[in-house]
C-alpha cells in the first residue's frame, strides 16, 4: 500500500513526565552548529525566556506559508541571526546556532547519543492570537 511508509522510529518521551505525546521532535546537534529554518515562512517572534524558570533559553517562532494556523516554535537555541518579520527559506535561511545546553540541563536524548544530548527542540502548536504566543513545553 502506497500510504504506508516503512522504516524505523525513534520515540523520546518525557522523562518524568505525563500526558499525552505532543508534536515536538529533539533534533540533536554539536553546540554551535548552525540552525535553519524548518519551514518557509514569516518569524514571528524571538524572545529570550527561562527554561525551567531558572535556564536562559531563546524562542523563535515562524508561521509557516500557506498554514497561518500553525506556530512553528524552536527553542534551546543562541545566536539568533532573524527578528520578528524576516522571511525565512525552509533548509536555507539560518536561523541560529544550538546552544549547549548539556552543562545545565540532562537530556532524554544524551541516552541515545553517548554524548551530553544537545539539541534543538522542535514543536508544532495551533497559533495563538496575535500577541499571545505561547511558551513550548521544553525539553
Amino acid at each position: 500500500d502506497g500510504d504506508i511508509w516503512g522504516g524505523v522510529c525513534l520515540r523520546l518521551w518525557r522523562s518524568g513526565r505525563g500526558g499525552e505525546p505532543d508534536t515536538a521532535a529533539d533534533v540533536g546537534a554539536a553546540p554551535g552548529t548552525d540552525v535553519y529554518a524548518p519551514v518557509t515562512g514569516t518569524v514571528v517572534e524571538v524572545r529570550p525566556y527561562l527554561l525551567y524558570e531558572k535556564h536562559d533559553d531563546i524562542q523563535i517562532h515562524i508561521r509557516p506559508d500557506g498554514a497561518e494556523d500553525l506556530d512553528v516554535v524552536l527553542i534551546h537555541v543562541t545566536d539568533a541571526s532573524v527578528e520578528a518579520g524576516d522571511r525565512v527559506a525552509g533548509g536555507v535561511t539560518r536561523i541560529a546556532a544550538v546552544r549547549q545546553m548539556s552543562a545545565v540541563i540532562e537530556s532524554q536524548l544524551a541516552g541515545y547519543t553517548g554524548d551530553g544530548g544537545d539539541h534543538v527542540h522542535m514543536q508544532i502548536n495551533t497559533a495563538p492570537a496575535p500577541g499571545e504566543l505561547g511558551a513550548t513545553g521544553g525539553s
